[in-house]
């Protein structure tokens, strides 16, 4: 062989045209070498998520409580909380529920008793261990009037006892489907943190609940920065997270006052991901939720209370009009407060019928005042009039309001004496008024004279000229009062026009968050556009039960059926869906079509604006917000490659 000396020596000796080929032969050598080996690379290797990388998230609000005893009320606080604690249940990609600190559990005695083990790896953030202690310490604090925890109510009648450390038994005062769910928002907090805080200082300690909270979850608070308020959170990755730890190493979250401050900072890139009620050009994820909304009709009001009157206004409304129009059609139409689509529940829907609406009114004597707007007209019955016959010799309270009546004729009735005695004077008076109204009162019964006796046609007509009824008015008039979120005062807008076309006035009032809570609390309004929030399983109780029609209870109609009200109790005890769930649900819904104490509009989607360098998100359902990052774990930015 050749040395390398003589090599370099030979190559001294090519031509120009020589040396240039071999040039070229050697770069498409070493470049096929290349090619050949990354082809073989890439060929047995596969791209896979890696640790590290950030991303920004906007949220509207201040966080006050990123506490799970407190965080059920805002959303802001839910989402930080979902990240730093652990519940005992959590929700799966599409609502379904799964096991997060139990490891397993057992239901028996008819669903009354819930046997649970949890796991036995889980440390908090300060690698203390989490035990069956920190979970009692937790409910007794939810349940402790004194903490004043919104979670309260959906533990009344439930006991917690203590077989291990490990091992605990939940006891139910009877059957309720919705126990399970209970535990996705049960966070659990470290007995060994707050064991010494006293209520008046749970809520308000700042250290606990925002700036170092202690939790168990995939992420932990890593510096939070303040100018006046909170400026942001910054989360990181939890390395002793009992599952799988995060791909995404930090997570931080930056806060602003309006939807529209929200929006600019999406658009400049100063984060990547926010939740927007507004359409704008970026990359989005949408998901269906248990939500909608609707207008809730007092059946306590004079005329709402007509069944017949809400069905016509269920008939006018076009809601197709209001999902394009108002919410771009992100969402869908709904009718009946089942959810149908949701659930895979077969959907019946209310045809959109403004001549079968009027029809309703008319039939129902609403006609069109020259104002344009439906009024009945309502004659009373006046109790004090002439309900006897009456002849010469008769006596009493009947005759005094005879003789009453007369002296309102002196022409005729010339004394006008009440003396409740029926003698020769009023005999003559009556003679006179049979003949001065003949025409109603002799000719009918083929008399031409006066007979002085007060049968029928003679009462009716003193009845029609003297104790004639108040005329009263109803009209179609409301009020219909809801927030002034912006996409809720364009839907009442929309309303008001819509029933304008039937004749029905409707006056827009928009309240903010505090006064509308007020004016529920004191159901004071006629017509109320709000929303309301199913789970992952359909408990209508809270909202259409007769036991709820008072505050704190939210059934808005004020709507009370008995049928219904069986139906609702029987809905609540379900732990799955199975088919006597569903026949529970179509008979609650028939009810509904047939009564309609509320006219149920659209179920908006839940749209999340997301930066595509974030990977992995899954689901098509969203029970609530926080939710979006319940699979946190298989979200992830880089990637690295591995062999096959």
């Amino acid at each position: 062989m050749p040395s390398s000396n003589q090599w370099g020596q030979s190559f001294k000796t090519f031509s120009i045209l020589e040396k240039i080929l071999f040039l070229v032969f050697l770069i498409t050598f070493i470049s096929s070498s290349l090619f050949l080996l990354l082809n073989i690379y890439n060929s047995n290797t596969i791209s896979v998520p890696a640790y590290g990388g950030n991303f920004k998230e906007g949220l509207l609000g201040q966080p006050k409580h990123i506490n799970p005893v407190y965080s059920s009320t805002s959303d802001t606080d839910k989402d930080i909380t979902e990240l730093i604690f652990s519940g005992l249940m959590k929700y799966g990609k599409n609502g379904e529920m799964e096991n997060d600190l139990i490891e397993n559990y057992n239901l028996s005695n008819s669903g009354k008793t819930f046997d649970f083990k949890i796991k036995e790896n889980v440390l908090w953030h300060d690698k203390k261990p989490l035990t069956l202690d920190d979970i009692i310490f937790t409910f007794n604090i939810v349940q402790d009037a004194d903490y004043l925890s919104p979670l309260r109510t959906s533990f009344i009648g439930v006991n917690l006892e203590k077989i291990s450390d490990f091992e605990g038994r939940f006891k139910l005062s009877e059957p309720y489907g919705g126990f399970l769910e209970s535990l996705t928002t049960f966070k659990i907090i470290p007995k060994h943190v707050f064991k010494n805080i006293p209520p008046q200082n749970f809520a308000s300690d700042k250290n606990l609940n925002i700036l170092h909270p202690i939790g168990s979850g995939p992420y932990k608070i890593y510096k939070v920065k303040e100018n006046g308020s909170i400026h942001s959170i910054h989360l990181r990755a939890n390395e002793y997270y009992y599952n799988s730890q995060p791909y995404i190493k930090d997570i931080v979250f930056y806060f602003y006052s309006t939807e529209k401050e929200l929006e600019n900072a999406l658009i400049k890139g100063q984060i990547d991901n926010a939740h927007l009620s507004s359409a704008i050009n970026y990359n989005k994820i949408s998901y269906t939720t248990p939500n909608y909304f609707g207008i809730f009709l007092n059946t306590k009001n004079e005329v709402l209370e007509n069944k017949e009157i809400r069905k016509a206004l269920s008939l006018a409304i076009n809601r197709d009009e209001i999902l394009n129009d108002i919410l771009l059609n992100q969402g869908h139409n709904t009718y009946s407060p089942i959810l149908p689509l949701f659930y895979g529940i077969e959907e019946n829907k209310i045809d959109y019928d403004v001549d079968k609406s009027i029809e309703i009114l008319e039939d129902n004597d609403f006609n069109l005042s020259e104002e344009g707007i439906r009024i009945q007209k309502i004659e009373k019955v006046n109790n004090s009039n002439i309900n006897q016959d009456l002849q010469y010799g008769s006596t009493g309270k009947q005759v005094q309001k005879l003789q009453e009546c007369l002296s309102n004729f002196p022409d005729i009735y010339e004394s006008q004496k009440i003396t409740s005695n029926f003698g020769n004077e009023t005999k003559e008076a009556i003679i006179k008024f049979q003949e001065k109204y003949a025409d109603e009162v002799l000719t009918p019964n083929g008399l031409s004279k006066g007979t002085g006796k007060v049968g029928l046609s003679t009462r009716t007509k003193l009845n029609e000229l003297c104790f004639k009824g108040e005329s009263t008015e109803n009209k179609l008039e409301f009020n219909l009062k809801t927030t002034n979120y912006s996409i809720l005062s364009k839907v009442a807008e929309n309303i008001q026009k819509q029933f304008e076309k039937i004749g029905v006035k409707v006056n827009v009032e928009t309240y903010d968050n505090s006064q509308i809570k007020q004016i529920i609390r004191e159901r004071d309004y006629d017509m109320i556009l709000f929303g309301e929030k199913l789970m992952s399983m359909p408990n209508l109780l809270p909202y259409f039960h007769s036991t709820q029609i008072f505050d704190p209870g939210l059934n808005l109609s004020l709507w009370q059926n008995e049928k219904a009200d069986e139906l609702l109790l029987k809905i609540r005890s379900y732990y799955n869906f199975e088919d006597n769930l569903i026949n529970d649900l179509k008979d609650f819904e028939k009810i509904f079509f047939e009564e309609n104490p509320a006219i149920l509009l659209y179920s908006p989607n839940y749209i999340y604006y997301v930066s595509p360098k974030i990977k992995g998100f899954q689901g098509e359902k969203l029970i609530t917000p926080g939710e979006r990052f319940n699979n946190i774990q298989n979200l992830f930015i880089k990637t690295k490659k591995i062999w096959k």
